[in-house]
């Protein structure tokens, strides 16, 4: 009996602390179910639950849209750059093979076929201006366009002039053009032009050293084109000379001379 008395006591305090406890969860779980069951049986509340969830929602998909736009932004932005990178590699690249074009691709002349034209029966005579027939032939891979062109006939004994003989004041013969100044083309591949040209100067009393070759006294037919190709812009220029043979009667081209005999293709 006296143990029991003692303990008693003891046991007590904490039966009762368990019970307080029990009655301080009570109320916690009354109001957990009182709110689901308002917010289930009060169409305000279920209304209010919805809109938040649905709001919830929405902003979750928001974030996901943004963050895939994010993503299909920096995907056009590499692919513009990649559309701009291929567009000037495009243009490099036609720039590079119509650079490629002008020079594989270009037109080509040959002066031939000169000789003297007579005039009443008479090729060359004091008084006369001297008139010779000749072919422009386009032997190149590109159709030349005529920008302008000129042709002298020079005698002399003394070889061929320091610079180029133009008479002055007198404009171009344009003798590639059959003798009109305007464009004219002549076509790749063989493509001729016949000129019949008027020299300016008239023939002097050398014209019987000349007709024989005598004292030095050569007649020369100096002259040179300038063309281009259809599809450019830049101008290319042909000179040539010949050589009159009275052995022969024909112009043959003077060798070894670059001033007056060039051609850019090195032909």
């Amino acid at each position: 009996m006296a143990t029991f008395a003692v303990r008693q006591p003891a046991e007590q305090p904490q039966q009762s602390q368990r019970a307080e406890t029990a009655k301080s969860s009570q109320p916690e779980k009354e109001v957990a179910k009182s709110f689901w069951i308002k917010t289930i049986e009060d169409p305000v509340s279920s209304f209010t639950a919805a809109l938040v969830a649905m709001t919830t929602v929405l902003a979750v998909v928001s974030v996901v849209q943004i963050r895939f736009l994010t993503r299909a932004d920096e995907t056009a932005r590499i692919a513009a750059d990649a559309s701009r990178k291929q567009a000037a590699t495009g243009a490099e690249q036609f720039e590079l093979s119509r650079q490629e074009a002008a020079y594989t691709r270009r037109p080509h002349f040959r002066v031939r076929f000169a000789r003297l034209v007579e005039v009443d029966g008479v090729a060359l005579a004091k008084g006369r201006p001297v008139s010779v027939m000749l072919d422009v032939l386009n032997n190149g891979q590109a159709d030349a366009v005529i920008q302008a062109s000129h042709l002298e006939i020079f005698w002399n004994d003394k070889g061929l002039p320091t610079s180029f003989p133009y008479i002055p004041d007198m404009p171009f013969n344009h003798f590639a053009s059959g003798g009109e100044n305007k464009r004219h083309v002549i076509h790749a591949g063989g493509g001729t032009q016949f000129v019949k040209v008027q020299g300016y100067r008239l023939m002097d009393e050398r014209v019987t050293d000349i007709k024989l070759g005598m004292s030095g006294w050569t007649l020369y037919l100096l002259g040179w084109i300038g063309c281009r190709r259809p599809d450019d812009k830049y101008n290319r220029f042909f000179d040539f000379a010949l050589q009159f043979k009275p052995e022969t009667g024909r112009f043959l081209p003077v060798e070894n001379d670059p001033d007056y005999s060039h051609d850019p293709d090195g032909k």
